[in-house]
């Protein structure tokens, strides 16, 4: 979500901080922040575009496509 959030939408990063603060029931400060700021590229690791390759991530553990036609279905 946070990928897709700050690279394809080009949102500011602190706004999905903020909304991941108000509805996560374990929220942790640093982890929260530290993770949104790590994904925009901003703070102590300043390399930008890091983006979550979601064709990469089905390949490993969707082989299958099982649960992407679960959710999916015909809107594939």
């Amino acid at each position: 979500m946070a990928s897709c959030f700050v690279n394809e939408l080009g949102l500011d990063w602190r706004y999905g901080a903020l909304y991941f603060e108000y509805l996560l029931i374990d929220y942790d400060v640093g982890c929260n922040w530290g993770n949104w700021q790590y994904l925009a590229g901003v703070g102590a690791d300043q390399r930008q575009k890091r983006h979550f390759n979601l064709q990469k991530q089905a390949e490993i553990y969707d082989p299958d496509n099982r649960y992407t036609n679960r959710w999916l279905g015909e809107c594939q």
